[in-house]
C-alpha cells in the first residue's frame, strides 16, 4: 500500500523545459529523494518527447538537449553530495529512453523490484485453503 503512494505517475512529467530548471543553490539544498524525484520528472519528459522506439530499440526522435543537460546537472549534484558516489538508479535515469525504464530506475532507487514486491505481498497475505476462496454456494460441502 505504501509503495502505491510512493510510486510515480508517468502519465505526465512535471518538468517541461528550461523554465522548470531549479537553480544550483536550490538543487544543492534538496535531499537525495528530492533530487531523484526531480531527475525522474526530467527522465519522463525526455522519454515522452523522444517518442516510441524503432525496430532497433532506438528512440524515433532525438532527446531534448535541455533535458539531458539538466539530468546530468542533477546527477552531478548528487555525486558531489555523496562523495563521488551517485544515487542508486540515477545512471538508469540518465540512460533511459522510455517511461518504463524511468520507472525501473525509480524502483531501483526505492529498493524494490518485482520479485521483492511479490515476496512482500506473499508475506502479508497468508495462503488460504482453496475452498475458502469460493463463494459459499459453489464450495463443495464436506
Amino acid at each position: 500500500m505504501l509503495l502505491l503512494l510512493l510510486a510515480p505517475n508517468v502519465a505526465a512529467a512535471r518538468w517541461e523545459g528550461l523554465k522548470d530548471n531549479k537553480a544550483m543553490p536550490e538543487l544543492q539544498a534538496m535531499t537525495d529523494e528530492e533530487l531523484f524525484s526531480e531527475a525522474f520528472d526530467v527522465c519522463v519528459y525526455r522519454a515522452l518527447q523522444q517518442g516510441p522506439l524503432d525496430s532497433r530499440g532506438e528512440p524515433t526522435k532525438p532527446a531534448p538537449p535541455a533535458a539531458t543537460e539538466y539530468l546530468e546537472t542533477i546527477a552531478s549534484v548528487a555525486r558531489n553530495r555523496n562523495h563521488g558516489k551517485g544515487l542508486r538508479g540515477m545512471q538508469e535515469l540518465l540512460e533511459a529512453h522510455t517511461a518504463k525504464k524511468c520507472q525501473r530506475a525509480f524502483r531501483a532507487f526505492v529498493g524494490t523490484d518485482k520479485a521483492q514486491t511479490r515476496r512482500s505481498r506473499a508475506a502479508v497475505m497468508p495462503r488460504q485453503h482453496p475452498r475458502s476462496q469460493l463463494p459459499p454456494w459453489l464450495a463443495p460441502h464436506e
